[in-house]
Order: structure tokens, then C-alpha cells, then sequence
């Protein structure tokens, strides 16, 4: 029949699903669960369904909190709640909490229930339309932003060019229902910039020092960003991602609105991780190094995330040295230069002058000179090393 027609019913009375199944038989596509925990595991595995009915009273889990456990999984999905408790208060939260779309009274006669799922499929189909057009007509204006973004900043092109491909491996991973609107975030989540003085990014850039003023201004790109995007109908929760990238899971940092945890926007946790990633490893792929140390401030992040792309991110580019030893090779920031690791590339100020040569092994003594060095003026980054494989 296909996906329009897919309906799950779900319900912890077997003889109960069986009557409504023969009544509806013909219309649906129809699967059926007895608790919470099966419609879940017919949603991850074989999803998409375009409407789910489920009673409210079940042990274990209850309607409400499988609705709502839905909405974060298959936002799509039109729920339905059925049930023989009328109480207000019942209604109440399953609206609020599961984000239910329409609320039936046990028992339901199959010309109303079948309405009702009618109406639901209606509103599924319509969701896929809009998805349609957000893929299509506005995803290629997004691009067009980005470009324009890109052409001003080659250096972040790069760098977000880099960050959506990793962007779609955590989507995958954890299942991300709205995988485009972190894609879109990811495009134009350093999009504020263009709101910021050139001569202010030539300062960043290349590490100077900011007056008050300019700082206060840099810290504000994440806002000039939201605004910007949060203009464009239907990208408002991409805007409202890109205002929370850079905020801590702790709660600190930019907003400073006290919203902390998974009160923060799924996008913007994701995003937190992958920009710290970005900045670490210059738009390279991260090795070992990089994820120690992001661990080191892990009240930054969300764990699960932060877990979720260490696994699919870190690149052990292992070889052999000269001498038969297995080495690790990563790029990584003048603070993690260690002593014992190998230059795989020159290192050089900013304006191309040669510091230390490509083969060096550093001893402490050039670490301590080189990250001296970095403080009084900036020194390109991230270096490129090699470092033996640990036992």
C-alpha cells in the first residue's frame, strides 16, 4: 500500500488490537505492538509510519511517554492517543507532552477511529510536501548563503565543507529525525561573521589581541547568525541552533540564559562538539589526541554526543617509520605539541617564515620555545605530527 497507509496500533490488550485490526482490515497497512517498548523498536527498525494510535494506560511505559518518545524519534509520524481514562488532566498532558494530534475516548467505533487516522494521514502527507520543499527550493537558497559565505571566508568554507560530512555520520548514528535542519546549521552556522568588521576578523585570525568593544562584537556572532537565518521561514529552530552552538552543557557560556542540558537544542550540542573538532584539528581529520583533549572539558558537551563522534570521527592514520616503528599520524594545535612527537610538516609564522623543519622530533625545550613563540605571535596551525602507537 505504501508509506502513506502505514498505521501502528498499540495497545497491551491483544484481544482488543485484534478487534480493531479486523475492523480496519483493508484500509491500513497495519502493525500492531502490546507495549512501548515494541512500537519503539518497529519505529527505529521499520519506520517511517504515518500514524501511530496508541491507548494511554500500559504498564512499563505509558501512552504518553511513547508519543513523546516519538515526537523526538519520528517527528513526522501523526500520533494518535486512545483511551478509556476521560479525565482532563489525561488529555491535558498527552497533548502538551506527546504532542498528540488528535485524542479518542475508549470505546471508539471504527467509523470514528477511522476518520480520525484518515485525518492523520492527511497531515503526514502534507509534512512530507513541506519536507519536499525545505530539501528542494529552500536548501538551494541556504547554498546560496553559503556560497557567498564561503567566497568571503575560503579558510571557513573549508572548514564546514569538512564539518557536514561528519555532520551526517552523527545524524545517521543517533538517528537524528530533522537530519537537514543540522545540515543547514552546519552551512550557515558561521554565517554572522558577515556582520563583523573585516578588520576585527584579521585581529581573530591571526590571534591579536581584541579591544573590549571587538570582543564583545565576536562574541555575538552566534546572535547575528540566528538572526540572520531565524528570518527565513520555517528555518527557525536552524536559527535558534546556531544561537546555542557555542553554548556549555553545564550551562555556561554564550546565551547566558541559564538553558543548560538537553534543554538545549539537539542541533546546537551537536554542533558544539563538531566546531570544537573543526577548530582543533583545522578542518582535518581528528586522531586520538584531539578527542583527549576535548575530553579534558567534557562539562562542555553532551556525552552522548561527544561519545557518538569520537567513535565515528577519529582517523588513526597509522604507518611505519623509517625504523619499523608503528606511528600515529593527526593534526593537531600548538598546545597539544608534546615532546617525542615528529614534524610531518614545516611550522612557520603566519607569513611563511620557517621555524622548525618537517622531520624534527621535538625535545621539551622546542615544545616550550614553540608554544612561547605562539603566545607572543601567532604560529600557523594546526601542525601536522607523528607520535608512536601506545601498548
Amino acid at each position: 500500500m505504501g508509506e502513506l497507509s502505514r498505521v501502528m496500533l498499540v495497545d497491551d490488550e491483544q484481544n482488543l488490537l485484534s478487534g480493531i485490526k479486523r475492523q480496519l482490515h483493508g484500509r491500513y497497512e497495519l502493525t500492531t505492538a502490546t507495549s512501548g517498548q515494541e512500537a519503539l523498536a518497529h519505529i527505529s527498525e521499520d519506520a517511517p509510519f504515518a500514524v501511530v494510535v496508541s491507548d494511554m494506560r500500559m504498564p512499563g511505559m505509558d501512552g504518553v511517554e511513547l508519543l513523546s518518545s516519538i515526537s523526538d524519534k519520528a517527528p513526522m509520524t501523526v500520533r494518535i492517543m486512545l483511551t478509556g481514562n476521560a479525565d482532563q488532566e489525561t488529555a491535558v498532558k498527552a497533548i502538551n507532552n506527546g504532542q498528540i494530534y488528535r485524542f479518542f475516548n475508549k470505546p471508539c467505533d471504527a467509523v470514528t477511529l477511522s476518520r480520525g487516522i484518515d485525518e492523520g494521514i492527511t497531515q503526514y502527507r502534507l509534512q512530507l510536501a513541506e519536507k519536499d520543499l525545505i530539501e528542494t527550493t529552500l536548501a538551494g537558497s541556504v547554498k546560496l548563503l553559503s556560497d557567498i559565505l564561503g567566497m568571503t571566508h575560503p579558510q571557513a568554507s573549508r572548514k564546514r565543507d569538512k564539518m557536514r560530512k561528519w555532520a551526517r555520520k552523527v545524524a545517521r548514528e543517533m538517528k537524528i529525525a530533522k537530519a537537514w535542519e543540522l545540515d543547514l546549521a552546519v552551512m550557515l552556522g558561521h554565517i554572522g561573521i558577515l556582520g563583523v568588521a573585516p578588520s576585527v576578523l584579521e585581529k581573530i585570525e591571526t590571534r591579536r589581541d581584541l579591544r573590549p568593544e571587538e570582543q564583545e562584537l565576536y562574541a555575538s556572532i552566534p546572535k547575528l547568525g540566528a538572526e540572520l537565518v531565524g528570518n527565513i521561514p520555517r528555518l527557525e529552530n536552524v536559527g535558534r541552533a546556531i544561537l546555542y552552538q557555542a553554548k556549555n552543557f553545564d550551562g555556561s557560556g554564550f546565551p547566558a540564559d541559564g538553558v543548560a542540558g538537553r534543554d538545549i537544542p539537539l542541533v546546537a550540542r551537536v554542533l558544539k562538539v563538531l566546531n570544537e573538532v573543526a577548530e582543533l584539528t583545522g578542518g582535518n581529520e581528528p586522531g586520538p589526541m584531539t578527542f583527549a583533549m576535548i575530553r579534558e572539558n567534557a562539562g562542555q558537551f553532551d556525552a552522548h554526543i561527544l561519545d557518538a563522534a569520537e567513535q565515528l570521527l577519529v582517523v588513526e592514520n597509522a604507518h611505519e617509520s623509517a625504523e619499523g616503528e608503528q606511528m600515529i599520524s593527526e593534526y593537531v594545535p600548538i598546545k597539544l605539541l608534546k615532546s617525542g612527537v615528529t614534524l610531518l610538516s614545516d611550522i612557520t609564522y603566519p607569513d611563511g617564515h620557517l621555524i622548525l623543519s618537517k622531520g624534527c622530533q621535538l625535545s621539551d625545550v622546542q615544545v616550550q620555545r614553540l608554544q612561547g613563540i605562539h603566545k607572543a605571535k601567532a604560529v600557523s596551525e594546526p601542525i601536522h605530527i607523528a607520535y608512536p602507537v601506545q601498548d
